[in-house]
């Protein structure tokens, strides 16, 4: 646990300083430096030191080899906690006992395709010399690869059915949700239990748990990163992300529900569908058509009625038992941008509206491109140049730390540019460290290999559509400047150049998430420009928001032209 960042935690006494740390910025932190390895071609130092970051981050946030509930079926389950010293299955009391609310646990943190992603990397590079890195059970015994893999394995299955009992059929999700589920005695970390049973409640009394300046049952900043995490899963994992067993709050499989990836970003491609005020999937639909407006424009309002926690009546589904209370507005970058990424998943049910005797037939490829279009020119970039100021306008635009993390993470989902981990063709091994044995060979984490600067040939994505196209990762930037840094250096080994958009598209959204990427905050809250070419606005009666900060010199300027596809 040492190696993980010194963090302010959510402690009993949160003013007071600790060695602990935040499980979402470390595992976004870890998906960073496995990138830039695998950006370098993999050399051996690095590989020695992620691998390392792996199983810390697996030890000190998932409580691997010892902090596990087994179901009646003998599956042993992982509860990511919220830090490394307080969350999840971390004890009330005894020998552990939690150092933050007790049995709580924060949906957003679930990071299936980050789990999914170190399993990949470790099978890659795994060599025997690693075994001395795996951590010893309680009971002094050693545990193997298969031992780490499946612990991720068994996160995976934790995390997708706490989110199940945790969401509503509108897609809205809670900030913090129980997941208590104690042993005979407080000072033994594994035993029979179901996380779940009470979810989203701290056990059977219905109690309530929250922190980091978020409520317990509400769909706010923490939650709205939900969503670009499942859509992660899906462009990356897209068939493991399809194969997820649900299971009653007794233990046991559900067989008569079906629930993953897909499906859970489908709920808000048809909360969209049924309350927004215009048709996003239509080109230009979601425009504004009043005189004097600036063209190719999206109207923001209209799809705010979507989520429209703030205004009366407020939008129906967005609570539930799951999520009884009313969250943050819609109109917030950090809340909004994430949900946009649910479009990247296909939309090929048919769903009956009872209530308004509607029925929405599966979206075609296009539509789809048209939805993410739509957002895409939400923001007026026409001052974005050294003449205007770099001046960004909007009502969903913001340009402040928390705002653009999520808005960069997400456009980077949208136009494709994420791809799986580069091509694995062995680990670079240094002249100096063929050349001769020495101590530092003995010591895997003594070494100091030099190599030379590289990069792999990425790995191409799956031949699928162009909403379906692959990965890379990006950082969640409210507790992960490290990881931000990472890809950043990441992107600039492989260079803008590489990043292709999806067949048939144009490569303007892809070079503007690249730009973005580069010019997210590496530390403190330098903030991030979202650069898309638009074009030549005409005059506008309007005055729009206006956010100004310290902004990055980003290069050439737009280019004016036609409308582009997304």
């Amino acid at each position: 646990r040492r190696y993980t960042p010194r963090h302010l935690c959510a402690a009993n006494d949160p003013w007071k300083p600790c060695h602990g740390s935040a499980a979402d910025g470390d595992v976004d932190a870890v998906l960073g430096a496995v990138y830039i390895a695998g950006a370098l071609n993999y050399p051996i130092d690095l590989v020695d030191i992620v691998v390392r970051l792996i199983i810390t981050f697996a030890s000190a946030d998932l409580g691997f080899p010892d902090m596990y509930r087994t179901l009646p079926d003998g599956k042993r389950i992982f509860v990511p906690k919220a830090g490394s010293q307080w969350g999840g299955l971390t004890p009330p009391d005894g020998k552990f006992k939690t150092l933050g609310p007790e049995w709580c646990y924060n949906p957003a943190y679930f990071a299936p395709a980050h789990y999914r992603t170190f399993k990949q990397f470790l099978s890659k590079v795994w060599d025997k010399r690693f075994e001395a890195y795996l951590p010893k059970t309680l009971d002094g015994k050693q545990t193997q690869l298969s031992d780490l893999t499946s612990a991720f394995d068994g996160a995976i299955l934790a995390g997708y059915n706490i989110l199940y009992y945790s969401s509503c059929e509108s897609g809205t999700v809670s900030n913090w949700v129980g997941v208590m589920a104690p042993c005979e005695t407080d000072d033994a970390l594994s035993c029979k239990g179901v996380p779940w049973q009470y979810t989203p409640f701290v056990g059977k009394d219905k109690g309530e748990c929250s922190t980091s300046g978020t409520r317990w049952g509400t769909f706010g900043a923490d939650a709205g990163r939900t969503f670009w995490r499942l859509a992660m899963d899906y462009v990356l994992h897209t068939a493991d992300s399809e194969r997820v067993d649900v299971y009653w709050r007794s233990g046991w499989v559900n067989q008569n529900i079906t629930f993953n990836a897909r499906l859970f970003l489908n709920r808000i491609v048809t909360q969209y569908r049924r309350y927004a005020s215009c048709d996003g999937g239509n080109e230009g639909g979601c425009d504004c058509h009043y005189p004097g407006c600036i063209v190719n424009a999206t109207e923001p309002f209209q799809l705010a009625k979507a989520f429209a926690s703030d205004k009366w009546p407020r939008t129906p589904g967005l609570t539930c038992d799951a999520v009884p209370h009313h969250g943050q507005a819609w109109w917030a970058g950090f809340m909004a941008y994430p949900t946009f990424t649910a479009f990247v998943a296909p939309y090929d049910i048919t769903v009956n509206l009872t209530d308004d005797n509607v029925t929405l037939l599966p979206l075609h490829e296009w539509q789809h491109t048209n939805w993410m279009e739509t957002f895409a020119h939400i923001c007026n970039f026409s001052n974005f140049t050294e003449e205007g100021g770099w001046k960004i306008f909007g009502k969903v635009c913001q340009t402040t730390y928390f705002h653009v993390s999520q808005e960069t993470i997400s456009t980077m989902l949208m136009s494709g540019t994420m791809k799986p981990l580069p091509e694995f063709h062995g680990i670079k091994r240094s002249p100096s460290s063929a050349a001769s044995k020495t101590e530092s060979e003995k010591h895997p984490d003594d070494n100091d290999a030099k190599t030379a600067s590289g990069r792999a040939d990425g790995a191409k994505a799956p031949e699928e559509s162009a909403t379906r196209k692959g990965t890379e990762k990006a950082a969640d930037a409210k507790d992960g400047d490290f990881a931000a840094a990472l890809i950043v250096e990441a992107f600039q080994v492989q260079s803008s150049s590489q990043l292709r958009p999806p067949p048939g598209s144009t490569d303007w959204l892809a070079k503007s998430v690249a730009i973005i990427a580069a010019s997210v905050m590496v530390v403190g809250s330098i903030p991030a420009i979202m650069k898309l070419r638009r074009t030549k606005p005409a005059s506008s009666s309007r005055t729009w928001e206006q956010e100004q900060g310290p902004l990055m010199e980003l290069g050439a300027a737009d280019v004016d032209g036609e409308r582009p596809a997304c």
